[in-house]
């Protein structure tokens, strides 16, 4: 070979040492802003995603805040509704039991005036009668008392 054969590989092998070299530091470069870049996108990514969740704590609460005050408003409204209606139901029971207790007076002194107290068996029956009578008035003031 000669010198100019060596001369001409000499300047191939230059170039391409420096094309290389070239390459080398674009990769490295290359590489540093695509860390540079995937370190912004997590960062946009957290800060979004906190923002996100964030919204979602705050949409969630005036959502349970709303629902509270809905669910208050119709409890109020269910109370008021229905005060009257139970009270009027309590007016109602209590008359049907002074009704009751008058009947029940008044059918005794009839039997009590046109049996006389010769007849022991139906005294009996009365006192049964009577019995029953205290038993249905205890277990109607135990609803009452359930109503109240």
């Amino acid at each position: 070979m000669d010198i100019e054969t060596w001369v001409s590989l000499a300047v191939v092998m230059t170039a391409l040492a420096g094309f290389y070299m070239a390459m080398r530091r674009d990769i490295t470069t290359l590489r540093v802003e695509l860390k540079s870049d995937m370190d912004s996108l997590r960062t946009e990514f957290k800060d979004d995603f906190h923002s996100l969740r964030t919204e979602f704590k705050s949409d969630i609460n005036s959502l349970r805040n709303e629902f509270k005050e809905d669910l208050h408003s119709l409890h109020t409204e269910f109370k008021s509704e229905f005060g009257p209606l139970r009270a009027g139901f309590k007016d109602e029971i209590h008359s049907l039991r002074n009704d009751f207790k008058s009947d029940i007076g008044s059918l005794r002194t009839d039997f009590k005036s046109e049996i006389g107290s010769s007849h022991s068996t139906l005294k009996s029956d009365i006192v049964g009668l009577r019995t029953e009578m205290k038993d249905d008035f205890a277990a109607l003031d135990t609803r009452m008392g359930r109503i109240e």
